[in-house]
């Protein structure tokens, strides 16, 4: 604790520091408060992805906005949902709250696994992803948000951490005080084609003081997604019924003209009867290698207070963040004998090759089934501090912060024979660690003139793990220690060129970087893997043009070049077990294009990405070498996303919408050792929405029309030929009725 409190207070001096420093200077913009929104212009959008508001066309970056309106105009109600708008984001799909984002080909599984993810998530400016042991991916259910930003590369100046190739980050809506009381009810039924029915529903209350003083903002969701999976071997029809429930409450407090204060507290609680894997031929949406259900109950808890004050000359911010994430699944294997043949590929620690478990008299020659017992939470605080330039006639913007977080993750993990009494776990993983990320941040742009303007920043990170971990086989083995420790600079540097009032070009360089960790296996003589992994950094190059026209039309191209070092890889041993090791370099070329038209009855989008992935130099996969020029996983070659949306007048002073869309992804695979193919897949969806002027709306959604089902992402064991399959939602259908007040 002297420890946390230390550099917490390093952190806070640090940026009283160059406050001082740079008070003096002419102020540009900032506004932590501001999200992504559309002015009285409608073509002009503003996002805070720099901490600062700025209009979407003069930042240098991809960032990809999904408003609050287009996702209820497109009923989108999960983030496979939201990211299929936002090609170079491939979502690749396992468990619900535990599934894989890669942004621009930067990631080396599909699943997650033992390491920190590469892409960071984000609820305001508040990192939720866990630094190490990832419990899930806790994204918010997308009800009563103002949007999601996707910020494309890597994010490191200001995001620190897990923003390896980019950052999603979800805004939560603000209590409205233009309405004393406000707000909505909705609810919604919804079935896959020959699965069972779901349903839900949510509601929204807006309550703000007659002073404009005070505000709140309360809601709570429910629903219930229907089946669709058979497990032919526990016998049970369409049992994965996935259940999610929980609220959210918002308060502001405006207690004078210079302050405002706001505190987000969420919680949400999911319960999934079953597993999503499926076995080939995925088109059946059958389970065959499992004996019973496998049931996951997940928790998330969060908590933010951001306090604004406005000195006159700049903004002082304080962010206060919490996050707990909470896990405990059982997951059943088919045949405990085929569990007994792959653990005969490996001799315990002792190294007798003789000694493995079918010479071992504790266990009976056949067991039923055997079960994968796992309880997993993370708990996490953070604390940033920034100090912002306040907009101004000066050509010069600052802003200048300082960031801790502290997490502490726990799992605990053990195979058993279920129902034999008097035996030892199979398997016991025990890992108990706490890790810190302290940084002090600097970001500056000065316009040179009019339309030239360039812009550094530079973040100081120091990050430490420590703790305890331990892989025990048959009750044998011994604790390892975690010790880690890492500093270093993450910059980045921008030149902007308004070649018009219309049209931007831009060139950025950025760094990334991501935590270091302990592997979680079983030391064994005959296949040695490394104890701990380093951390990774990645740098970017890109180059692109950005233009919105007073018309309605806008595009945007981008090229890009990654050079990622010390990869972080997901290694499978001869005998199964998982570790991270670092592998060397890889890189990434790609480039995106944007074009669209907006207007208040029309619009259309269509975008793509191309990524070409590759290792740069050789390294032991789990089937032998996998040489310099292998494809990066989950790293499609090619998405598209196109839109087209038409509203027109309807009667009693409402309005009609149709919105259809397409998307493809290309094929990719889901390791280096390249065992399965996924992707290579096309969905069209399509919703048709009538809102009246009393506030009611009904929408009909259809989603993956052709009902073009296809394997998105897999866990594999490719020496003992263990697969399981994760698919894209088949055809489905969902009806809402949502009334406001």
């Amino acid at each position: 604790m002297t420890s946390n409190v230390y550099k917490a207070g390093r952190a806070i001096g640090a940026v009283s520091t160059l406050a001082i420093a740079v008070s003096a200077f002419p102020a540009s913009a900032q506004d932590s408060n501001a999200s992504a929104e559309t002015e009285a212009d409608e073509s002009v959008i503003i996002v805070t992805a720099n901490k600062r508001p700025q209009v979407l066309r003069e930042t240098p970056g991809t960032i990809n906005v999904v408003s609050a309106d287009t996702i209820r105009e497109q009923g989108l109600n999960t983030v496979e949902d939201i990211l299929r708008l936002t090609p170079g984001a491939n979502y690749q799909k396992t468990e619900p709250n535990d599934s894989v984002v890669t942004i621009r080909g930067i990631g080396t599984s599909t699943v997650i696994e033992q390491n920190q993810s590469t892409t960071g998530v984000y609820i305001g400016d508040v990192p939720i992803s866990d630094a190490t042991v990832p419990v899930g991916i806790s994204a918010p259910v997308p009800i009563d948000l103002e949007a999601v930003e996707v910020l494309k590369g890597p994010q490191g100046v200001l995001y620190g951490s897990a923003s390896l190739s980019g950052a999603i980050r979800y805004q939560f809506a603000r209590p409205d005080f233009s309405q004393e009381l406000g707000g909505e009810v909705s609810a919604s039924l919804s079935v896959v084609e020959g699965g069972d029915l779901g349903y839900g529903g949510h509601g929204v209350l807006n309550v703000t003081s007659e002073s404009g003083g005070l505000g709140a903002r309360v809601i709570g969701f429910y629903r219930l997604d229907g089946g669709y999976i058979d497990n032919v071997g526990a016998g049970v029809q369409n049992s994965n019924d996935f259940e999610q429930f929980g609220g959210r409450l918002v308060l502001e407090g405006r207690p004078s003209s210079d302050v405002t204060i706001v505190g987000y507290l969420h919680y949400e609680e999911s319960s999934a009867d079953d597993s999503f894997a499926v076995n080939a031929p995925v088109d059946a949406l059958e389970a065959t290698n499992r004996l019973v259900t496998n049931n996951t109950d997940r928790s998330f808890l969060f908590g933010n207070v951001v306090v604004d004050w406005d000195i006159g000359p700049a903004t002082i911010t304080s962010s206060t963040g919490y996050n707990r994430k909470e896990a405990v699944a059982a997951e059943g294997f088919t045949s405990f004998a085929n569990l007994l043949l792959f653990s005969n590929q490996f001799p315990l620690l002792d190294g007798d090759p003789t000694n493995d478990f079918l010479n071992n008299p504790a266990f009976p020659a056949s067991v039923p089934v055997a079960l994968q017992l796992n309880d997993s939470r993370s708990e996490g605080i953070s604390q940033e501090l920034r100090i912002a330039s306040n907009p101004g006639d000066g050509p010069f913007s600052w802003l200048v912060g300082g960031f801790y977080q502290a997490y502490d993750s726990r799992l605990e993990g053990d195979l058993v024979a279920s129902g034999v009494s008097g035996v030892p776990p199979i398997t016991e993983v025990k890992i108990a660690a706490e890790t810190e990320e302290f940084a002090v941040f600097v970001d500056a742009e000065y316009k040179l003139t009019d339309r030239l303007s360039v812009a550094v920043g530079v973040r100081y990170y120091d990050n430490s793990a420590d703790g305890i971990a331990s892989a025990l086989v048959l009750g044998a083995g011994a604790p390892l220690p975690i010790d880690i420790s890492d500093d270093g600079f993450a910059p980045r540097a921008a030149i902007t060129y308004d070649i018009s009032d219309d049209v931007t070009s831009y060139v950025r360089y950025s760094r990334g970087f991501r935590f270091g960790g302990a592997n979680i296996v079983p030391q064994n003589p005959a296949f040695p893997s490394p104890s701990q992994y380093g951390s990774d950094t990645l740098d970017a190059y890109e180059a692109g043009f950005k233009a919105d026209f007073d018309s309605g039309l806008y595009g945007e191209i981008t090229g890009y070049y990654y050079d990622w070092q010390d990869a972080q890889a997901t290694v499978v041993r001869p005998d199964s077990f998982v570790f991270v090791d670092n592998v060397g370099q890889a890189r990434v070329i790609g480039l995106e294009a944007i074009a669209g038209y907006r207007s208040r009855s029309f619009d259309f989008v269509t975008s793509l990405n191309y990524n070409e992935s590759e290792t740069r130099n050789d390294f032991v996969g789990a089937l032998g070498p996998v040489p310099a020029g292998t494809e990066l996983p989950g790293t499609p070659e090619f998405q598209t996303f196109t839109a087209v949306t038409y509203r027109a007048p309807a009667f009693a002073d409402g309005e009609w919408s149709v919105t259809l869309s397409h998307s493809y992804i290309s094929h990719y695979f889901e390791s280096l050792d390249q065992t399965i193919d996924l992707g290579g897949y096309h969905q069209i969806n399509a919703a048709v929405g009538l809102t009246l002027s009393a506030g009611l709306e009904l929408r009909l959604i259809a989603n993956n029309l052709t009902d073009d089902t296809t394997a998105t992402g897999a866990v594999a064991f490719p020496t003992i030929g263990f697969q399981n399959l994760f698919v894209n939602t088949p055809r489905n259908y969902a009806l809402s009725v949502r009334k406001r007040f």
